[in-house]
């Protein structure tokens, strides 16, 4: 774990030393952008009960004002096959640990991690901290949101009545409420437009519940208030809603 927050600074500090080294200032422009997202990410405290490392692919919509803040909305899908299934479906197996399906066959069960988060953000960009323009730089961020994840149990090849349908209800751990984000990174404005981009260090802390009412695998429903967490580094592509950032300099 060490070693990859480590891998994660140090990618940051390349792509600032990289497009940090031309420091003339352009001038300060406001725009609406809108971007695409993929990060990857390590869960922790209860988010990594049953969950390994997953991945998030999003999009935001966002204005950066004239005094360098940013607002926008986001939205991002939650995805992962690290599962933790050693006792989901406990009360269905074999002694040989094995699931029968309906026809007597053994059966496949796959599980996969399912999530999403809406977010509303704030942010800051200091130009003067690894900015190529006076438009660029290092970006710090905060969100307030909604957050859900759950387990998806599937099985394609085979029918196994104990976990189909309303059943599936009953393993599924969907779990929801309010998350928080901080961000720490790189955003870069092309005054060519071309390359326009944001690297970020993200945590996430969600408050959240289990909400179903009763689990298969507790013999009855998980009243906890949970803490999960969530740690990564994330890319983005940013389109600018507009011709271009300006490449005309000025002297401060």
């Amino acid at each position: 774990m060490i070693k990859k927050i480590g891998l994660v600074a140090s990618l940051i500090f390349i792509t600032a030393t990289v497009f940090g080294q031309d420091t003339k200032a352009s001038k300060t422009e406001s725009f609406p952008e809108i971007s695409i997202n993929f990060g990857t990410f390590i869960p922790a405290a209860d988010y990594d009960e049953y969950f390994g490392t997953h991945f998030q692919i999003g999009g935001k919509f966002a204005y950066k004002t004239l005094q360098n803040t940013k607002f926008g909305l986001e939205g991002n899908f939650v995805f992962g096959n690290r599962v933790d299934s050693e006792n989901m479906l406990k009360h269905v197996r074999t002694k040989n640990n094995e699931i029968i399906d309906e026809d007597g066959q053994l059966a496949t069960v796959l599980f996969f991690q399912r999530g999403f988060h809406f977010l509303a953000t704030g942010g800051k960009i200091f130009p003067k901290i690894w900015g190529q323009n006076s438009n660029s730089g290092l970006t710090a961020e905060f969100g307030l949101g909604y957050m859900q994840h759950k387990i998806r149990v599937e099985n394609q090849n085979n029918r196994v009545p104990f976990i189909d349908g309303e059943y599936e209800k009953g393993y599924d751990r969907l779990t929801n409420g309010l998350v928080l984000k901080q961000s720490i990174g790189i955003t870069h404005y092309s005054n060519n437009k071309l390359a326009n981009f944001y690297v970020n260090f993200e945590m996430y802390e969600g408050f959240t519940k289990n909400r179903r009412d009763y689990n298969f695998d507790l013999d009855g429903p998980d009243k906890r208030a949970r803490l999960d967490l969530a740690f990564g580094i994330k890319f983005g592509w940013i389109f600018l809603l507009q011709s271009r950032i300006s490449n005309e300099y000025y002297i401060d």
